[in-house]
């Protein structure tokens, strides 16, 4: 779920954090009903590498484990709009879900990582 720079929590996994806790133990469960409802399959996904850590802590320690939601092995590409920039870092996220593939673009994490460093290094 996107939230306005100005009202982001920082440090996606900090045990007692309220802003962690209203978007996974009220907003998750909302949005989820409210895509099963349509038939639509709900995911969650957060930009970059670095932070799938954080994100299978709020997995594991924010949301309820009826959803079923898990923690997917690859990155995917999240943008629409923006078929010629596959590299664009940004757009490759982590993703939450609660079925095996969410059928957007997808590449491994070590590819990811690959080019996570050529980003740093201005490739």
């Amino acid at each position: 779920m996107w939230h306005h720079p100005t009202h982001r929590f920082k440090g996606l996994d900090q045990v007692g954090g309220k802003d962690v806790g209203l978007s996974s133990e009220i907003l998750v469960p909302f949005q989820t009903e409210f895509c099963q409802i349509r038939k639509w399959e709900p995911f969650l996904s957060v930009e970059g590498l670095s932070r799938r850590k954080a994100l299978e802590k709020i997995l594991n320690n924010h949301i309820d484990p009826k959803y079923g939601y898990k923690l997917l092995p690859d990155m995917y590409f999240t943008c629409t709009n923006k078929s010629g920039q596959l590299l664009d870092k940004q757009c490759w996220q982590s993703v939450i879900a609660m079925v095996d593939d969410i059928g957007l673009p997808k590449m491994s994490t070590q590819l990811i990582s690959g080019m996570e460093i050529n980003f740093l290094k201005g490739s």
